[in-house]
């Protein structure tokens, strides 16, 4: 157990904690960093979204209340003026300029923690042509100050240092931390849907938002493929902006009736415990939690092989199957095979997530936020 009163004081920077990975990542590191007795101070640039239930009570949550993030910045120097942290921790690609931004008006000595959570040489193309020039500008200004420089797997790291011209070895690789006890209780509570009752079709499932990244397109298209051939299932949880369309595709390829998108969940792992499979069919990623997530309650796992995260998690298909991104045909194979010919056994998964557990990543978190403060 630490001691809150000689450890660094600790304050961490988000814009929202809406449904996402990165947001589910920085709720499951405060909450860890609570257990130990340190209590962070989060500022968010707007007190929204459906993980701010999930934040312990003893954390400080401080609304910046911000239409924007980088409107935020007057706000989060203010803070850093008069709270004077030892660590602010910020996370993803805006968000690091921001907190850069702010503790430079500041003029304050807090170690600056800056996380990345994303494929810089894949997301930034989703930036509009207006922004990403300057974005892309900033970072490689800002970034090269950072005190501590932190990417979510091997592959992302490399890729952010290759795209901002840092030295090689500049970005820490710390794995995102997942995995708690919550999780296996979780998984364990009642789950009435009926697709689950006995003597039903297998279930493939997925969990994620319906967003061009996550390509559900492709996964709907391989379960169509698969669905052609024998009796199956398909669960898809999560909301976004691509609803319409993706529900549209399920009535085209005439399964509808066997595919189920109830929007967000509050409790995804009372499926993933009792679904066949779990699919990823993302085009890029870097270190997918619900990949984890899904192999710490016993669900085997097929993913694209894309970049990055899956082939380190699945330890290049040691734990799971790797298929080619945007392929639906070998999507749809992979998914059958695993129905016939599971690659590995429950038990096996869950020991290999708890390589990923909150314990194990949050403790190396602190030690170098501890290491940051006495440069």
């Amino acid at each position: 157990m630490y001691n809150q009163h000689n450890f660094p004081r600790i304050a961490i920077f988000l814009r929202d904690l809406e449904g996402g990975g990165i947001q589910k990542t920085i709720v499951n590191l405060i909450n860890a960093m609570v257990d130990k007795n340190i209590i962070p101070d989060l500022l968010l640039t707007s007190a929204r979204g459906s993980f701010l239930k999930e934040v312990s009570s003893e954390v400080r949550l401080i609304n910046l209340n911000s239409k924007k993030l980088f409107l935020s910045i007057p706000k989060l120097t203010n803070y850093l003026k008069k709270e004077k942290p030892d660590v602010l921790l910020s996370a993803n690609f805006n968000g690091n300029i921001a907190a850069f931004i702010a503790r430079h008006l500041a003029r304050i000595p807090t170690s600056l923690f800056m996380t990345a959570h994303n494929t810089l040489s894949i997301d930034k193309y989703s930036m509009p042509l207006y922004t990403r020039i300057p974005i892309l500008s900033l970072m490689r200004w800002t970034y090269p100050f950072g005190d501590i420089l932190v990417s979510a797997s091997e592959g992302t790291a490399r890729d952010l240092e290759i795209e901002l011209g840092l030295k090689k070895g500049s970005v820490n690789v710390l794995y995102n931390p997942v995995i708690n006890d919550e999780i296996f209780q979780q998984a364990e509570e009642p789950n009435e849907h009926p697709w689950f009752n006995p003597d039903q079709p297998p279930v493939f499932l997925t969990v994620g938002r319906l967003n061009k990244q996550k390509n559900h397109k492709n996964l709907i298209t391989a379960f169509a493929d698969l669905r052609s051939r024998r009796e199956a299932r398909l669960m898809i949880l999560g909301e976004g902006e691509l609803r319409t369309e993706l529900e549209s595709l399920t009535k085209k390829l005439g399964i509808e009736s066997d595919v189920f998108m109830p929007g967000f969940i509050d409790n995804p792992y009372s499926y993933m415990s009792r679904a066949n499979a779990f699919v990823l069919s993302s085009d890029y990623e870097a270190l997918p939690t619900v990949l984890i997530e899904a192999m710490a309650c016993g669900c085997p796992v097929i993913s694209t092989n894309c970049p990055h995260g899956p082939v380190e998690i699945l330890k290049e298909g040691k734990y799971g199957f790797l298929v080619p991104e945007n392929d639906s045909i070998a999507l749809a194979r992979g998914m059958e095979k695993m129905l016939e010919q599971p690659v590995i056994s429950n038990n096996l998964l869950i020991q290999r997530a708890k390589d990923f557990s909150t314990e194990k990543i949050v403790s190396k978190y602190l030690e170098l936020m501890r290491l940051s403060t006495l440069k």
